[in-house]
């Protein structure tokens, strides 16, 4: 497994209260690595552990102070470590075991979790191929205007020299032969991917190629996965989250509180969303949104949208 796989799924298990497995997950990066803040962030998990599991204030304290110390010296040249909030956070967790005569005096609400604010969109391509056979030649006329997508993939996922980690996009996608299909790419683990049209379509159609079916998302590549099925998988694997559908004629989402917690944007291709999707969406608790006065591309207003998001966290 990946370096940034593991770094994931040992987050999802702290964040869950899985301490020694977080603890065990994070093992594999730090021995290939080395980095500081990996073994940070496992001592971290092994504090908690032993104040939770064992009772033993003594040790976690004597452990954190160690994390502490490791997260410090290691902070701000990677994107995968931890947030300065969640360090501080730990910070607080260390001096009030200072006021802990027992383990059930601590106050398990402050352990932070490494899950930051995540936002996703999802992206529905009502003609887009859910193949690969098309052309990267002539991307809109022989994929369904996949091309669409693509540019919006792009808008959501990637900035200057960086990828957004906190940000999945869906693309729905309903056209040809193999529809329903849904591709997933979540930048916490994606790779290789690249600003330009080409290079995003050709690993769209390489990770179509790689799905030969299965239950639920199954993952093709880092961070990329593929699913059968339309807009209830996606409905389904998202949880509870706090949506929205972009459409002209909805509230202007500067009047939203946006980026304190995790938000889900439906964004539709060149055709728009038709009547039964947004009664769908509207059934699951869709708001509409709009970014503007002005009718907008999709890569365009999923742009906007994430500068508001940013400007929101």
């Amino acid at each position: 497994m990946a370096s940034d796989d593991e770094l994931a799924r040992g987050a999802a298990l702290f964040d869950g209260g899985a301490y020694w497995e977080a603890h065990e997950a994070w093992e594999g990066p730090w021995r290939r690595e080395r980095r500081a803040w990996q073994q940070g962030l496992i001592q971290v998990a092994a504090a908690f552990h032993k104040l939770f599991a064992n009772k033993d204030v003594e040790a976690a304290r004597r452990i954190l102070s160690r994390a502490v110390a490791k997260l410090d010296a290691d902070a701000g040249d990677d994107p995968r470590a931890p947030s300065a909030a969640f360090v501080a956070a730990v910070k607080r967790c260390r001096e009030s075991l200072d006021r802990c005569a027992d383990a059930q005096a601590f106050d398990r609400a402050l352990v932070p979790r490494l899950a930051r604010a995540s936002r996703r969109f999802v992206i529905v391509g009502r003609t887009a191929t859910a193949s690969g056979d098309f052309s990267l030649d002539d991307l809109p006329s022989t994929s369904g205007r996949l091309d669409v997508l693509v540019r919006c993939l792009r808008a959501a996922l990637l900035v200057s020299h960086g990828v957004r980690r906190d940000t999945v996009v869906y693309l729905v996608l309903l056209g040809g032969p193999k529809a329903p299909r849904v591709l997933r790419v979540d930048g916490a683990t994606a790779r290789f991917l690249r600003p330009d049209e080409r290079s995003l379509a050709t690993l769209v159609r390489k990770s179509l190629a790689a799905y030969s079916g299965g239950e639920g998302f199954v993952t093709v590549r880092p961070g990329i996965a593929v699913a059968t099925g339309g807009l209830d998988v996606v409905l389904a694997d998202l949880g509870a989250m706090r949506a929205y559908l972009l459409d002209e004629g909805g509230r202007d989402v500067r009047g939203e509180t946006l980026g304190s917690r995790d938000d889900v944007f439906f964004v539709g291709d060149h055709l728009g969303f038709d009547e039964s999707t947004r009664a769908r969406l509207a059934e699951a608790g869709a708001r509409p949104v709009s970014v503007g006065p002005v009718s907008l591309h999709a890569d365009d207003a999923v742009t906007v949208l994430s500068n508001e998001l940013d400007r929101g966290a």
